[in-house]
């Protein structure tokens, strides 16, 4: 059998050995860079009575558990009852949420005693609205709208404005003014439209010029004109709409500006909705 010389000279790695002389070293061994020395407790290595391991080593920093919950930034079981103290108990708003008997379409909300209930669904085209501060469903509001009618021929022969005298349908608080036109009930944007026929009476030829007019002003946008020429057997139209902001209480109707020409207005159609409700 062969056996290793005893001789003083370091064994090296190759051959299994340490290539150091470790005789006067205790504790751990390190290697570093193929190069043998004693491990440093606290610096190499960890373990119990070596010292506390840092927390960029995964460890605590501590070496009890109040520095440790503080290096960690972990709360106490007392700050985290002090943190909770006068919170809302979930559990029971849970179970006031299991106790209810709910349908699809059903809508959950807190009452005036703070409890959660259900808003069953409401129909179809309905708003869902407050009443008293709390969800309740309504029907959808009727927007303001009217239809004004006229037919018959009526001597036309100066600037006035034209008598629509016959309501064919109204509705959403719209209401007559003046035998002329509508007065609206709530502020808001406004499509108007109107078409009249006139019929030729005598006189010169001129022109002949239809204005929406809200609250006694003739207004540029939906104005509109005709020529007329003397003895002239036409029936001119003239028609015109436009959008308007208008505010609860104003009034539209229509004014006409004639010249010297004679004619009778034949028919004519006012119509007045509200668009942006």
């Amino acid at each position: 059998m062969k056996t290793q010389p005893n001789v003083q000279t370091p064994i090296t790695h190759e051959q299994g050995g340490l290539e150091a002389d470790v005789s006067g070293y205790s504790g751990l061994l390190k290697i570093s860079g193929g190069a043998t020395s004693q491990a440093s407790p606290g610096v190499d290595y960890y373990g119990p009575g070596v010292g506390m391991v840092p927390v960029s080593d995964g460890g605590t920093g501590a070496s009890d558990a109040a520095g440790a919950r503080t290096n960690l930034d972990v709360p106490s079981n007392a700050n985290l009852t002090a943190g909770l103290a006068g919170k809302q108990d979930h559990s029971g708003l849970l179970n006031e949420i299991a106790g209810l008997s709910v349908s699809p379409g059903d809508i959950l909300y807190v009452n005036s005693s703070s409890e959660i209930t259900n808003l069953g669904k409401g129909s179809n085209g309905q708003s869902l609205t407050l009443v008293s501060g709390f969800p309740a469903w309504s029907d959808s509001p009727t927007p303001p709208f009217g239809s004004r009618h006229h037919f018959g021929t009526t001597p036309f022969n100066s600037n006035n404005y034209l008598e629509i005298n016959t309501t064919v349908d109204s509705g959403g608080g719209m209401t007559t003014y003046s035998n002329h036109g509508f007065t609206v009930p709530e502020s808001g944007h406004y499509y108007i439209s109107y078409n009249t026929d006139w019929a030729y009476a005598s006189g010169s030829a001129a022109a002949l010029i239809v204005n929406i007019n809200i609250n006694g002003t003739n207004q540029t946008i939906g104005r509109s004109h005709a020529y007329v020429a003397a003895s002239s057997s036409t029936r001119p139209n003239v028609a015109g709409s436009g959008v308007f902001y208008m505010t609860s209480g104003q009034y539209v109707r229509l004014y006409a500006i004639v010249g010297s020409v004679n004619l009778y207005l034949d028919t004519a159609t006012l119509t007045t909705f509200r668009i942006d409700k």
